[in-house]
């Protein structure tokens, strides 16, 4: 897999484990990111930061559709089921959004 790719990352793997060899590549590609948005069009860098502002939001709507989509016996393991988890919860978080900002 990935340890065969790069002769480092057999190392890492080895004596840190996996979790922190994806930690790096995550902070890796937020860093690729961040560098890479000053040259974005301003429409995608907008949706983008649409993401971000509700990204904890879609994080636990997307956590709790899922368990319960798994309790009543639909697997997420499939795709399509995880593209409509997904979908489902895009939709409960600009929806818990909006509630929110009209509350506040």
């Amino acid at each position: 897999m990935l340890c065969g790719f790069l002769p480092v990352t057999k190392i890492v793997v080895s004596k840190l484990g996996f979790r922190i060899l994806m930690c790096f590549w995550g902070i890796f590609l937020l860093y690729c990111i961040a560098v890479s948005m000053r040259k974005m069009p301003k429409r995608i860098v907008k949706i983008l930061e649409q993401f971000g502002k509700m990204s904890y939001e879609l994080y636990l709507t997307h956590v709790a559709i899922r368990a319960l989509m798994n309790v009543i016996g639909i697997k997420t393991f499939y795709f399509q089921n995880y593209v409509f988890c997904i979908l489902i919860s895009l939709f409960l978080t600009y929806t818990i959004v909006k509630l929110q900002k009209k509350l506040i």
